[in-house]
């Protein structure tokens, strides 16, 4: 008897399929064990879902409500200090990135908080004033030149040639012509009459991308109907797929092209995932493909470290020839250490597995 062939393309998506739901069916058990207060009617939250739906049983733990940030400011109102996040508790969730990326984080959304500043003219509109720094505007890879990117003084660290990229979304801020009340459509209603600011994304956004791991942050929203009828969730941030599609076309495919595909929690390139449907209709399978990401990584982490090799060894020429550059023996011993691993927990690169690409291409 003569067995039926199936490729081996089709085997994998069997089997990936399979290991998915049995993964999903354990992770669904204890979520629906944990036992976890029920956050206040009208409370935003942002637990990390694409599609702003809360956690199972709608429950929240003490942290999350802790890490929602400052007040809610309406569309009407004057500037707040909801954006100050000097006094706020540090979310759960900012733990998953190494503490030099988080504290980077925070320096930057203060900065562009300092640049870009909101009020209410007399027609009752928000406005902006100021501009978003064109540093951030787009992709920020500090990794790809940090001794032009952070400039010569003070003296680089390793921490600062191993940040990830980071992708900051804020479009109202940046392209305010298609924003002229300042605030983006709301999820559910695709007007910004009842939209509400709330701060910035407790933690950016795990996502892959080609080369580096990239932070995804964009500023966060709620929905003031939802609010005062007590229906959840009532929050949403300018990542969400249903805001996104409720913008301009110029929005839209802006974000289709430095954009990411979000799943519930962790993104990868809208660029790379296309580039992996066009190697699978032309017959390269998924394993070659993670193989070639993986290559690309590795390959974009010995660059750097051979950039930090030489940029401690000139650090240390250019004090033996007695040239002033306020650096110690200290500072240049500090800095002779090896760069880390590629699979360090500072360097922090990870690599999507199997079933997550198949999962992005393939919507089970």
């Amino acid at each position: 008897m003569v067995r039926n062939y199936v490729p081996k393309a089709q085997r994998e998506l069997r089997e990936a399929g399979r290991s998915m739901r049995r993964s999903q069916g354990i992770i669904n058990y204890f979520r629906s064990a944990a036992s976890q207060p029920v956050p206040p009617s009208g409370t935003p939250r942002d637990d990390g879902n694409e599609n702003g739906a809360s956690s199972s049983n709608g429950r929240r733990t003490t942290d999350e409500r802790n890490a929602r940030g400052a007040s809610v400011e309406s569309t009407s109102g004057g500037e707040t200090d909801e954006d100050d996040c000097s006094n706020q508790p540090t979310p759960r969730n900012t733990e998953y990135w190494p503490k030099s990326a988080s504290d980077w984080f925070v320096e930057v959304k203060r900065e562009i908080d300092e640049a870009v500043k909101y009020t209410n003219p007399p027609r009752g509109v928000l406005e902006f004033k100021g501009k978003l720094p064109r540093i951030y505007c787009g992709l920020v890879s500090p990794s790809k030149d940090p001794v032009n990117f952070f400039g010569i003084l003070p003296p680089l660290t390793i921490e600062q040639f191993c940040l990830p990229d980071l992708l900051i979304w804020y479009p109202e801020a940046q392209y305010k012509l298609f924003y002229p009340n300042a605030l983006p459509p709301c999820k559910w209603h695709g007007n910004t009459d009842c939209v509400k600011r709330y701060g910035w994304m407790a933690a950016p956004r795990h996502g892959y991308s080609s080369e580096r791991i990239v932070a995804i942050l964009s500023r966060r929203y709620s929905c003031s109907i939802r609010s005062d009828a007590g229906e959840h969730p009532v929050s949403f941030r300018g990542i969400d797929k249903d805001v996104i599609s409720k913008s301009n076309d110029y929005i839209q495919t802006q974000w289709a092209t430095i954009g990411f595909d979000l799943s519930h929690r962790s993104a990868i390139s809208i660029d790379e995932l296309e580039r992996l449907r066009f190697n699978l209709n032309g017959g390269f399978g998924i394993n070659p493909f993670r193989r070639s990401m993986l290559e690309k990584h590795k390959m974009y982490h010995l660059r750097l470290s051979c950039k930090w090799r030489s940029y401690t060894d000139e650090l240390k020429r250019i004090l033996s020839r007695g040239e002033q550059l306020f650096l110690t023996e200290e500072d240049i011993f500090s800095r002779q250490k090896e760069f880390v691993e590629f699979d360090s927990e500072l360097y922090h690169q990870g690599l999507p597995s199997n079933a997550y690409l198949i999962s992005r291409v393939i919507k089970l």
